[in-house]
């Protein structure tokens, strides 16, 4: 691995081209509805395969595949570790933090731990199987062991948290990972925001798709306030790879 691969991004918009994406367009740290209790099973789960679709269709199990890699390089699938090893150090190759509904793991190949600070977004998430192992916890407060897992990775879950919280997720992603952090994110940008609306109201009618696609837009960070953000908590990037005005990955250390 190079030691600084970072002109997968430089090239195509780069660190400076995607804040021009974003002139004009502040980040608002806006309530979204996934957030909120007492969601109804079925609109939850509508809205989860949305989000599903578009990291299918739009490259993001793509990206967080790849950025994987980049730290595992030939892992097999060995099944999901009972719950008596969850503390146990060393017992997973990844850990995905605010599964969803668990495309993103069950794409990771290896012994694959995936959480979520909702239990009912876990409910469904291990309904749909796929020799991943899930557990509801707090993505600031891991119950496990320092370097108990090889990478630790999240996706559309960083602009969920305001700067200083999500400086502080990854030192907590860092902690329990022994190779490094991989994040997945949209950027902010005009033309992210636009493919917000398109996906609420032409693809999409849920109630929760339509609402927090503008809101993860809004809330969302460009490359440059997500590399300070990862410098902020300690981390260096290996290599970043960014699809310009939408959505970017970054293998951290």
């Amino acid at each position: 691995m190079r030691n600084s691969d970072t002109s997968d991004h430089m090239g195509r918009g780069g660190r400076w081209g995607g804040a021009i994406l974003a002139v004009g367009l502040p980040r608002r740290d806006e309530p979204e509805l996934i957030d909120a209790p007492g969601l109804a099973d079925a609109e939850l789960l509508e809205n989860l395969l949305d989000l599903s679709m578009v990291n299918r269709l739009g490259g993001g199990v793509w990206l967080s595949t790849w950025a994987v890699r980049r730290f595992v390089q030939s892992a097999q699938l060995t099944g999901a570790v009972p719950a008596a090893a969850f503390v146990q150090p060393a017992a997973w190759d990844v850990l995905d933090v605010g599964c969803g509904i668990g495309d993103m793991p069950r794409a990771f190949a290896g012994r694959v731990l995936a959480v979520d600070i909702s239990p009912q977004i876990v409910r469904m998430a291990a309904m749909r199987g796929g020799g991943v192992a899930y557990a509801a916890a707090d993505a600031l407060r891991l119950p496990l062991a320092d370097a108990s897992v090889g990478v630790a990775h999240c996706s559309f879950t960083l602009h969920h948290f305001a700067p200083p919280q999500a400086v502080a997720l990854l030192r907590e992603l860092r902690r329990v990972a022994r190779h490094g952090v991989v994040l997945n994110d949209l950027l902010r940008s005009w033309p992210g925001l636009a493919g917000a609306w398109l996906l609420g109201h032409l693809i999409s009618a849920n109630r929760l798709t339509r609402h927090d696609g503008l809101a993860s837009a809004r809330r969302a960070y460009t490359l440059a306030e997500l590399l300070a953000i990862a410098h902020q908590a300690g981390l260096r990037p290996l290599a970043v790879r960014a699809i310009p005005g939408y959505r970017a990955a970054l293998a951290l250390a």
